[in-house]
């Protein structure tokens, strides 16, 4: 398709001194086609004035200097499509979300740096239980199945065959990353929530009695794109299993959902799995939490 010739944009600032002088000159043709010449004339020379003032005026202004004429690079007063005044406010600039250092140095890893770390070798000896979401860790190739222990659509009821691969694999750490799939089954109840990962903490802390243990929040969608039932309680179900884990001994609450939010291009189309960008940031993330990097 061929470009549109975009059209010239005429400065305001010449287009009202035209006018001006137009309307001035046009003033002094009429007074003198007509033979009225009133050299005298209060009015008629306030009003010469008050033309050559505006000139004057219109030629000293600049776009972007204060001036109300909606000219680009100015703020001020415009016309919309419809011809009624607009006001034209501010930007508003962004609000820095407030990151720790750890946040910051996370945010910043490439996938050059996930391998100059050797950030898989970190992670040896762990497992990464999780639904598809963890899976794609490992189906992007940036982990191996020795760590990710995982499948689509997994969830506290339907994932007992991946609790007994995590148990046997006997890891030095354990990270348990489920939950999107069963947030509708509690109903925005947070105790049910807790009762059933409850379970599935006890009778990990009971087979691997040396492991440590961290409870994933269950990760965000994007703001306007993922539309899971459910996911409404997602900050409720999270501050519960948070407080849940500050109670008891082995166990820590992890979040990564500064990363999307600080970074939302790492959402897939859906707005629900992230791309893989986000993975050496995350699996990153996860090594730092359990103490495996230096």
């Amino acid at each position: 398709m061929p470009e549109q010739r975009r059209k010239k944009k005429i400065p305001v600032k010449q287009t009202l001194f035209v006018l001006a002088v137009v309307l001035v000159l046009g003033l002094i043709l009429l007074i003198v086609g007509t033979g009225k010449i009133y050299h005298g004339s209060k009015k008629n020379s306030q009003e010469i004035e008050e033309g050559v003032r505006i000139l004057k005026e219109i030629e000293a202004k600049t776009p972007g200097t204060g001036t109300s004429f909606g000219t680009e690079g100015g703020q001020g007063t415009g016309t919309s499509g419809q011809g009624e005044p607009t006001t034209q406010a501010p930007a508003e600039p962004s609000k820095p979300i407030d990151l720790s250092a750890e946040q910051e140095k996370i945010l910043a890893v490439t996938e050059e740096d996930y391998y100059a770390k050797n950030i898989a070798g970190a992670l040896q000896g762990t497992v990464i239980l999780g639904d598809s979401l963890t899976m794609a860790a490992a189906e992007y190739g940036y982990i191996g199945y020795d760590v990710v222990v995982a499948k689509i659509g997994a969830g506290p009821l339907t994932a007992g065959d991946l609790f007994e691969e995590a148990i046997a694999h006997h890891p030095t750490v354990l990270y348990v990353v489920l939950g999107s799939n069963d947030i509708d089954n509690y109903g925005g109840d947070p105790n049910l929530f807790i009762d059933q990962y409850r379970s599935i903490v006890e009778m990990f802390k009971e087979a691997l009695p040396g492991t440590k243990i961290f409870m994933h929040a269950i990760m965000p969608q994007q703001e306007g794109v993922g539309g899971e039932p459910g996911f409404e309680y997602r900050d409720l179900y999270n501050k519960a299993l948070e407080e849940y884990c500050s109670q008891t001994d082995g166990v820590e609450y992890i979040s990564a959902d500064f990363i999307l939010e600080a970074q939302p291009e790492l959402y897939d189309v859906d707005g629900i799995h992230p791309v893989g960008a986000f993975y050496p940031k995350w699996l990153t993330f996860l090594a730092d939490m359990a103490g495996l990097t230096k």
